[in-house]
């Protein structure tokens, strides 16, 4: 991705105030929405019997994993790069490829698709808007977001298929 195209879906949020605050607003309510509503779906499907170990292990092992290759790897950020200011609220140094909160957006979302498809769903266009939001807002690129949900969305499919 070169930086003209990436400017060109950052600069009309960066430029207005008004639409900063909002997308800074969506992403934590989305983010939010996805890690409260984890731990709420993981008591009521530890309630109902329906394998609460497979799915812990189905989303806690790749997350691991993911977040030490994003260590090693240690690719930089756009606002790294292109030297911008970021519009949503970040200053971390590298460790943008494969975007983990896109990543754990997918990989609870596909696994929840197994256990209640409403949930799972819902979880997953939250994930869609989430990588949206995280590239508009100059903390990843593309291929991060694209990354990180195609890992989520296999790593969930081997763990709860297993």
């Amino acid at each position: 991705m070169n930086k003209e195209f990436y400017l060109k879906l950052y600069e009309p949020f960066y430029k207005d105030k008004n639409k900063k605050s909002f997308l800074n607003i969506i992403d934590k309510i989305v983010t939010n929405l996805i890690f409260i509503s984890f731990p709420i779906f993981i008591i009521i499907v530890f309630i109902n019997g329906h394998g609460v170990i497979r799915l812990i292990l189905s989303t806690l092992i790749p997350f691991m994993l993911l977040s030490i290759f994003r260590k090693v790897f240690d690719a930089k950020r756009p606002y790294e790069i292109f030297d911008i200011k970021p519009i949503l609220n970040k200053d971390t140094k590298g460790k943008s490829f494969p975007s983990r909160h896109v990543f754990s957006a997918f990989v609870i979302g596909t696994s929840g698709l197994f256990i209640y498809i409403p949930y799972g769903t819902l979880i997953i266009i939250l994930g869609v808007l989430l990588a949206i939001i995280r590239v508009i807002g100059g903390v990843h690129f593309i291929k991060d977001v694209s990354v990180g949900a195609l890992i989520g969305i296999l790593s969930a499919l081997i763990g709860m298929l297993i």
